[in-house]
């Protein structure tokens, strides 16, 4: 079926009707991409701003909660955002690994034995999940 668009009205029926539907895709891209490109700094203002622009992003909150524990030291910090990552993306041995790790640095060995049995539910076969 061809549609005729020899006026000028249907025409610009159809270009806001295209351009309405774009601008909340291009809008969300655009800030995914401006989210990816800032995380490639990888410093701890870069990695919170990017936590604040994409909350829901497991990744982020990964990297940040990695950021914690291994530069800052800080594992209480670093808990609490791999608990948030594992609670986003509970699929990820990443995120339970490493609520583990930051449970054994904090001195609780129960908590930190049911991360890792987590993290093997999740991903049994990866030799880093298997010999944690």
């Amino acid at each position: 079926m061809r549609i005729s668009l020899e006026s000028s009205v249907a025409k610009s029926v159809v270009l806001l009707v295209v351009g309405g539907l774009l601008l909340p895709y291009s809008i969300v891209a655009l800030s995914r991409y401006r989210s990816a490109r800032l995380a490639e700094n990888n410093d701890k203002a870069s990695l919170e701003r990017v936590v604040a622009m994409e909350p829901g992003d497991a990744e982020y909150r990964e990297r940040l909660g990695r950021y914690a524990l291994y530069v800052d030291q800080d594992a209480p910090a670093a808990l609490k955002h791999y608990k948030i990552a594992a609670g986003l993306n509970s699929f990820s041995a990443r995120n339970w690994l490493g609520v583990a790790h930051s449970e054994l640095i904090l001195g609780d060995d129960r908590a930190a034995l049911s991360a890792i049995n987590e993290a093997l539910t999740v991903d049994p076969r990866t030799p880093a999940v298997a010999t944690a």
